[in-house]
């Protein structure tokens, strides 16, 4: 299947150095250059952001998932195709899942290291099989993964657990998982 939208999982925060906020831009304006819609939380700042506005600003679409209660800590992005306002963050996954056909992750927070364990515990329960591509710019992931691995050696989970996401690299590496 071809891959039309991504939903793309990342950082809120406008205070992480700027390397990260240019990746973002970077990744937007490849899903962009590729015809692939973004989907992702609907907020203006940080690398959501940045992600959205390049996205945005090279003629792409995106998908905004809101939840208001997000108003006085993740501003709404206004610039957006479509913005869908939610109640609830659990709410917001839901339909990020929905609506996205591969997910990206980029470097992030807690929001996203929840992110992270929602579409990987749904598709180890076969709730989806849609891919997981986790970027691991310049090693933010790296303890993230060994962990994993961990859990997956000390058998807290089955070993088929590590062949629900793909590492990538780089941006590059990241398209070429996803068929591009």
């Amino acid at each position: 299947m071809k891959i039309k939208s991504v939903c793309v999982f990342c950082g809120a925060r406008d205070s992480v150095d700027k390397e990260y906020i240019d990746l973002a831009a970077e990744c937007g304006k490849m899903m962009s250059s590729k015809s692939i819609d973004l989907v992702y939380g609907g907020g203006r700042t940080g690398m959501m952001g940045a992600v959205s506005k390049a996205v945005t600003d090279t003629g792409g679409k995106v998908v905004g998932i809101y939840p208001k209660l997000l108003d006085d800590l993740e501003p709404l992005n206004t610039n957006l195709d479509n913005t869908i306002f939610v109640k609830s963050m659990f709410e917001r996954k839901e339909l990020m899942i929905e609506k996205s056909d591969a997910f990206l992750i980029l470097p992030g927070g807690f929001g996203t290291l929840d992110e992270i364990f929602e579409v990987v515990t749904l598709k180890i329960l076969k709730q989806h099989d849609k891919p997981i591509i986790i970027c691991n710019y310049n090693n933010f992931w790296q303890s993230l993964i060994d962990c994993c691995e961990e859990i997956i050696n000390k058998k807290f989970a089955r070993t088929h657990a590590r062949d629900t996401y793909e590492i990538a690299d780089t941006l590059e590496d990241v398209f070429v998982k996803l068929g591009y």
